[in-house]
């Protein structure tokens, strides 16, 4: 079964169709002029499913387990100020100089202290009571604000330098036998490599609740030369602010949805003969573009299926993957046979020019199928696609 989470990178460096998409995005990356202007900033867009994460995993990889650059790699925000959170994470570097991680050290701790202390003592300050008036607490605060700014400036350019220390000086070893797929891969689909060192921050879901602070960090503290940010955003159904995010990342690549691939049949050839496997990629191949996900829910649904039919002839196997076909990609028609079990069934071996279809069951469904667009802009020449390519003969 090929599960819904991220592959391993010697897996997915097999698949001609995802080195296609990956040689693009290090191509754009190598395009990239290094200048003294700050931080490299790429962003990964595309809605549910698309493969942003597995992207995101290679690219991980590529730069550390061959480039053997320092990569922070964060997809879940556990603390208020995402800049600690980021941080931490550096800490956690293998290769860092003892010396460079205690900087970071001193960096760090009065900044966790200070983020909790803050607003306490605004408060504590408004409501002292040897301020005699209002006016004079808000004028303490303003200078408490004032001693905080000029902490946090402080904070930033010891960062930056933290920075391209820990940019010039890491070391770390690679994992020999993913950096011997990954030469294989380069000799293949020759990728130039930067004669510059990166410091390389990635970031998943930049979409999730937070993510302005997290924006913020970004553009505060590791705008600085030679740092190579990389995040994902679904901009699709998030309500995020896309255009906002864009700004702070000027360079975009977006994940387009695919066809069918050998990726995502792989887990079922053992299970179907050469010509089976044929006829069920050319099948689906047939239907319009699906995100990455769906794609393996839908195969993974049909190798359970496969696993327990034990008929595997022709019309077993046609008829076995329009019903798992049809449940996957059209769920509100499943929804609605669960009342009705042999309605799949019934819709297979229906044929337009017959009476079958005028019984008000087949009709309901039919009509459920044409105006379901969860998967597909135009669901009925889906449908009707696979019912042509399945049909009886």
């Amino acid at each position: 079964m090929l599960l819904d989470k991220p592959l391993s990178i010697e897996y997915l460096l097999d698949d001609e169709v995802e080195r296609r998409q990956l040689t693009s995005i290090l191509s754009l990356v190598d395009s990239i002029e290094l200048s003294d202007r700050g931080s490299i900033r790429l962003l990964l867009k595309g809605g549910w499913g698309s493969g942003k994460t597995t992207y995101l995993r290679m690219l991980e990889s590529f730069f550390k387990d061959y480039c053997a650059y320092p990569v922070v790699f964060i997809n879940k925000w556990q603390r208020e100020n995402p800049l600690i959170e980021i941080l931490l994470k550096i800490g956690e570097l293998q290769g860092l100089n003892p010396l460079t991680k205690s900087k970071l050290k001193t960096v760090l701790k009065p900044m966790m202290t200070s983020n909790v202390l803050l607003s306490g003592t605004f408060l504590s300050t408004l409501t002292a009571h040897v301020t005699e008036t209002f006016e004079e607490g808000v004028k303490l605060v303003e200078e408490l604000v004032e001693r905080f700014t000029t902490d946090s400036r402080k904070t930033e350019v010891q960062l930056k330098a933290i920075l391209s220390e820990i940019r010039d000086d890491y070391e770390a070893g690679k994992t020999l036998n993913v950096y011997k797929k990954w030469l294989q891969y380069l000799l293949e689909l020759p990728v130039p490599e930067k004669q510059k060192k990166l410091f390389v921050l990635i970031f998943d879901n930049l979409d999730r609740k937070g993510y302005l602070k997290v924006v913020e960090a970004i553009s505060t503290y590791f705008d600085v030369n030679g740092v190579l940010i990389i995040a994902a955003l679904n901009d699709t159904d998030s309500g995020a602010d896309v255009r906002y995010i864009e700004s702070v990342f000027p360079i975009s690549v977006e994940l387009p949805h695919s066809a069918v691939n050998d990726l995502h049949i792989a887990s079922i050839r053992h299970h179907v003969t050469n010509k089976q496997l044929t006829y069920i990629k050319e099948t689906l191949s047939s239907l319009d573009p699906l995100p990455h996900r769906k794609w393996i829910k839908l195969i993974d649904r049909l190798e359970n299926e496969l696993t327990i039919l034990k008929d595997k002839k022709t019309i077993a196997l046609e008829k076995m993957l329009f019903t798992t076909a049809l449940k996957e990609l059209f769920p509100k028609v499943e929804v609605f046979s669960r009342q009705f079990p042999y309605l799949p069934d019934r819709l297979f071996v229906a044929k337009p020019e017959t009476n079958d279809l005028d019984t008000s069951l087949l009709v309901m469904a039919l009509e459920i199928i044409n105006t379901d667009d969860t998967n597909f802009r135009f669901p009925s020449r889906n449908f009707e696609m696979l019912k042509e390519k399945t049909k009886v003969t």
